[in-house]
């Protein structure tokens, strides 16, 4: 790959390798730019993840909380549509949202 970078470089061809996630979790630039975050999850332990890309002012915007389980916030969404207990009830006892 490496031969192919520096052909298509000298006629100025924009390209890059592929890069695999534990090579790009290896890579210096990724290293530096404070991208990969880690945090705890209870019942998981130690998960990482990727932050934001973007920059405001200099600062990255912060990750006060990990994603959650699976349905763990369901109702709480719901409800902020409006939508009714009874509803809510409903299509989570038939499986629908979780």
């Amino acid at each position: 790959m490496v031969y192919w970078e520096a052909e298509l470089g000298n006629v100025r061809v924009p390209c890059a390798s592929i890069n695999d996630v534990p090579e790009i979790l290896a890579h210096s630039h990724t290293k530096q730019s404070d991208i990969i975050l880690s945090y705890e999850k209870s019942g998981v332990g130690t998960l990482r993840g990727v932050a934001q890309p973007f920059r405001f002012s200099g600062r990255r915007l912060s990750t006060e909380l990990p994603p959650p389980y699976l349905g763990e916030d369901s109702k709480k969404l719901l409800q902020g549509l409006g939508i009714g207990e009874a509803e809510i009830r409903d299509p989570m006892m038939r499986g629908v949202v979780n």
